[in-house]
């Protein structure tokens, strides 16, 4: 993307933000959010970059579970495909930096969230899964490390591993959770994860109470799935699939 399509791409975003952040949610916003996705699903046709393409897709996630949360619908997060000259510039031109952390080469798939208040200055709560990686398989109770990279997270937050199998809605907390040391970083949990057969869909959930903490903790500990992430949670889902057979 020129620097003008991703100046164009974040302000459609923040204008929406603000108006959700101003916390009248009618049946305009709503309708302004399907617009304003469908701008960016278009925008898809001409990008060819992977890290510009990841950009969009980040956005287009994020605004589809919040419609779904208003409706009950979730909408089409797809990209259109890049044309061939979108791919062909993608291939000839340097790289746009993209004013968010960049994720390692193995993996690029991430997932964004509104800030946890209005005013804190930070557009964007960053979280992504880098072990196990999206699309990998494993065997049945190999010893899978967890690792996760991070942007804009505050002290005393914790980031949980979770996973889900199959078309189960329960979430398996897999780790103690991790605290930010910084506002940005990577991490390795200090549990690995020795999962059984099926197709997981692996998560983070960001605890920002000690309540929430808590009651993850108390979940992994004994091994009980939740049937909700708990209140005072940001639930980053489906970051990384992995089959295990």
């Amino acid at each position: 993307m020129t620097d003008q399509q991703v100046q164009a791409v974040y302000q459609l975003h923040q204008t929406l933000l603000n108006r959700v952040q101003s916390g009248n949610v009618d049946d305009d916003l709503v309708a302004a959010a399907q617009s304003t996705m469908e701008q960016m699903r278009q925008m898809g046709g001409r990008v060819g970059g992977i890290s510009e393409r990841d950009y969009l897709q980040s956005l287009l996630s994020f605004w589809g579970n919040w419609l779904f949360n208003q409706t009950g619908v979730y909408p089409n997060t797809s990209l259109y495909p890049a044309s061939p000259e979108a791919l062909a510039q993608a291939q000839t031109s340097s790289m746009v930096e993209i004013a968010m952390p960049r994720l390692p080469a193995e993996q690029t798939f991430f997932a964004v969230a509104s800030p946890a208040g209005i005013g804190t200055g930070q557009p964007f709560i960053l979280a992504s899964v880098m072990s196990p990686a999206n699309g990998s398989t494993v065997q049945r109770g190999a010893d899978i490390p967890l690792s996760g990279i991070y942007a804009n997270l505050q002290t005393g937050w914790r980031l949980f591993f979770v996973a889900q199998l199959g078309e189960e809605s329960a979430l398996s907390v897999l780790d103690e959770g991790y605290a930010p040391t910084a506002t940005s970083g990577a991490w390795n949990a200090a549990q690995r994860w020795k999962p059984l057969v099926g197709v997981y869909s692996m998560g983070l959930v960001l605890a920002i109470t000690p309540e929430a903490i808590s009651v993850l903790q108390a979940a992994q500990r004994s091994s009980t799935p939740l049937a909700e992430a708990p209140v005072g949670c940001i639930v980053f889902g489906r970051l990384s699939v992995v089959r295990v057979s």
